[in-house]
């Protein structure tokens, strides 16, 4: 399956790891929480080397766009307070990113503030704009 140009669009909209903004939940990231479709059953794990971008849609979701196109949704068990507009990076102990893994937030200077547990991955995909 190829990855729609509109998909892509919203999906690299706001890399999570390099987002910096003020928190506030933009367009883009609304209508991806709103109109995200679940494509197949949830998994527990990615391989960590086929992740190509993230985007954080709010404290409690972040979608992980794989080199293959896919789109994979991972929702938060908890609110992970202060993860919209936040630096993360993932925590996992192999070359896969499991639900049992977590994220940490980092300050500017690269110091951790947080550690978030991650959920199971569903993966979606969004219609475009229209």
């Amino acid at each position: 399956m190829r990855f729609p140009i509109a998909v892509a669009a919203i999906a690299f909209g706001g890399l999570a790891g390099c987002t910096g903004d003020d928190g506030a939940v933009r367009s883009t990231d609304a209508w991806a929480l709103a109109t995200a479709n679940p494509v197949a059953p949830p998994v527990s794990c990615v391989e960590k080397a086929r992740i190509a971008g993230t985007a954080v849609r709010d404290d409690r979701t972040v979608d992980f766009s794989l080199d293959d196109g896919r789109l994979m949704r991972n929702r938060l068990p908890q609110i992970c307070q202060g993860l919209r507009g936040s630096r993360f990076i993932q925590r996992s102990a192999t070359d896969r990113l499991c639900s049992t893994d977590t994220i940490t937030l980092v300050r500017a200077d690269g110091s951790a503030r947080a550690s978030c547990g991650l959920g199971s991955f569903q993966q979606i995909t969004v219609p475009p704009r229209g």
